[in-house]
């Protein structure tokens, strides 16, 4: 039978504290048994401030918060930082030690919109699974593969999967090591691997039959998707950070981007304008949000992006480019925050 508490495992540092924020107040928010939930923080950093300031917003109903130390710098000494922002990428290896009564976990990446609810997932596991989680749309970027091949890992005929959501069966990981093993591989390529932790993740998930496969709303990466399901969808915004700074090759505000923001509004209690200058100055808001109701209804806009995308010798983003400009519009449903 499947505990009644839903585990949710979540990282994160100073840099990364308005993500944390948004993340859980979205799954708070669509929940339908709010006081069933309680959250496992992995702290790389955060001051007590911040700790209150989550603590205050989701206690009101009935969900439960609990911290635990994650010291990425001693931790994981000579890990390369992901994407130049630090390491707390790794500290979700540290869930089946750090949670030893735990045996189920939902982890969320905090740049990770839930609007749907996470009760329905909960409900649906399937306890003998090692992970469940939702494949990629395509193969893996071809340095991984080449990184897969020349280790040799069988991707042939399994599809990778961004470990920015996925179900972690804790007491299979601690059974067969499964985490002490990924570490290993990790350290054992000098701390380095195209995708940092999910590359090895993923090695070492490969082939396994009691990895379950997600339907496709429980993540998908932002962008438009005119077959949105009404009952809602899990939007990840992967290197596209809101509170950080909007697009770092095309420079637009998406429709995605304005529904992040009026979440963390919510969270913090804060103006959307507010949120909106988390990121962004005052020209490149406007700028950015013109520039996307432009270029969505254009293909001379689109035409024209795509060239100043080549001119910079970024060709490779162009198909990203291309998802972000789909239109993506607000669903109806008890998580629309119009």
């Amino acid at each position: 039978m499947q505990d009644k508490t839903i585990h949710v495992a979540l990282a994160s540092d100073t840099n990364y504290f308005e993500g944390l924020l948004t993340t859980v107040w979205s799954i708070v928010r669509n929940c339908s048994r709010p006081a069933n939930l309680h959250f496992h923080i992995l702290d790389g950093g955060l001051p007590d401030v911040k700790w209150r300031q989550l603590d205050d917003r989701i206690t009101p109903y009935g969900a439960r918060l609990s911290r635990l130390s994650a010291n990425q710098e001693s931790a994981f000494a000579g890990f390369a930082a992901y994407h130049g922002s630090g390491k707390m990428t790794y500290a979700r290896l540290l869930l089946p030690d750090l949670l030893p009564e735990v045996n189920q976990i939902i982890y969320t990446d905090v740049d990770i919109l839930w609007l749907t609810d996470i009760a329905e997932l909960w409900d649906s596991l399937d306890s003998d699974a090692v992970v469940h989680i939702v494949p990629s749309l395509g193969a893996s970027p071809s340095s991984e593969q080449e990184w897969y091949q020349h280790h040799g890992y069988d991707f042939k005929n399994d599809l990778p999967f961004c470990a920015g959501m996925m179900v972690m069966n804790l007491a299979k990981f601690r059974a067969e090591k499964i985490h002490q093993k990924i570490l290993k591989t990790i350290i054992d390529n000098g701390g380095k691997l195209p995708a940092a932790d999910q590359t090895a993740i993923n090695a070492h998930m490969f082939g396994r039959p009691d990895k379950i496969h997600l339907p496709r709303r429980w993540h998908r990466g932002s962008g438009g998707y005119p077959d949105l399901e009404r009952e809602g969808c899990v939007i990840h915004f992967c290197a596209d950070t809101p509170w950080k700074s909007v697009g770092h090759t095309h420079h637009m505000i998406t429709d995605q981007h304005i529904l992040w923001h009026r979440y963390h509004r919510e969270a913090s209690g804060c103006t959307l304008w507010q949120s909106l200058r988390l990121g962004n100055s005052p020209f490149a808001i406007i700028f950015g949000r013109l520039l996307y109701k432009i270029a969505t209804r254009s293909r001379l806009v689109k035409g024209l992006l795509h060239l100043v995308m080549i001119l910079r010798g970024l060709r490779d983003n162009i198909p990203c480019l291309d998802y972000y400009l789909a239109k993506f519009e607000l669903p109806d449903g008890p998580f629309n925050t119009k």
